[in-house]
């Protein structure tokens, strides 16, 4: 089925927030801000209104918004402005809408909103292939779906910018720093021992972690090539070093969202 009226996507993620109309593979329009924004009241009002009023400029009628979201609080409070200024029908993500992939994952229930987005966005646009999908966020998830297009699970952890802020505010001894790649893995100095610790780490983990990943699809489930697709605010920074990560795509989410609203709805 082959989009003719453009949708807006609504990714609502712990730290920022994105809206993008989409239509088909063309991407008319995004903004993105904090999601702390969401949550106040006259905010999230505002800010519904400045964003139709550019959505209104791309001279394209909206007729569905999809909406993924890790944080209820903010989308309850932001959604119901954001329909009344688009005069749109949304269509909140969840394991129970129709999907372009089979879900073997034993609590779908619990299954983030953002994780089964990045899976369909997989599966469309990557048929018949075997796919680990790792979104470097807040938390940084991978997502595992087989070229037979079942989804089996993955692995939750703490995202870069989540394990140093814990670091540095646990420690008391401990200085503040920032995600940056160092040239060197001996840090020379505390600052410099944890800029190298918390991105070489993140590295060898995120290599580990593919490595072993890989070895498991291909002996319980027969998939001998895997496609490694990066995606999240941090994806690029880690997949210039990470030579098992095979692409990067940015707006994993916002597409896997536009997949599942053109698979559920039949006036798109």
């Amino acid at each position: 089925m082959s989009a003719t009226k453009p949708i807006l996507a609504l990714n609502v993620g712990n730290t920022h927030t994105t809206l993008a109309a989409l239509k088909g593979k063309r991407m008319l329009w995004r903004s993105t801000v904090e999601t702390a924004q969401l949550l106040n009241q006259r905010n999230a009002k505002c800010l519904a209104k400045a964003w139709s009023e550019e959505i209104s400029k791309c001279r394209e009628q909206i007729q569905h918004i999809g909406v993924a979201s890790v944080v209820p609080k903010a989308t309850q409070t932001f959604l119901p402005w954001l329909e009344k200024n688009v005069r749109a029908e949304s269509y909140i993500i969840s394991a129970s809408l129709k999907l372009p992939f089979e879900i073997r994952y034993r609590t779908p229930q619990t299954l983030g909103a953002d994780r089964i987005a990045v899976a369909a966005f997989a599966a469309e646009h990557f048929p018949s292939q075997a796919v680990i999908v790792i979104d470097f966020g807040t938390a940084i998830t991978y997502d595992i779906l087989t070229s037979g297009a079942h989804y089996l699970g993955g692995l939750i952890l703490a995202g870069a910018h989540t394990a140093a802020a814990s670091l540095w505010q646990r420690a008391a001894q401990l200085p503040e720093f920032q995600l940056r790649k160092t040239s060197n893995v001996i840090g020379r100095s505390t600052v410099e021992c944890l800029e190298a610790g918390l991105f070489w780490g993140k590295v060898a983990e995120t290599e580990g972690l593919i490595a072993k990943l890989k070895v498991e699809l291909k002996r319980k489930y027969r998939e001998s090539k895997v496609l490694v697709v990066a995606t999240g605010g941090d994806a690029a920074v880690f997949a210039r070093t990470v030579a098992t990560i095979d692409r990067v795509e940015k707006d994993a989410v916002l597409y896997g969202i536009h997949a599942i609203v053109e698979r559920n709805s039949t006036t798109i």
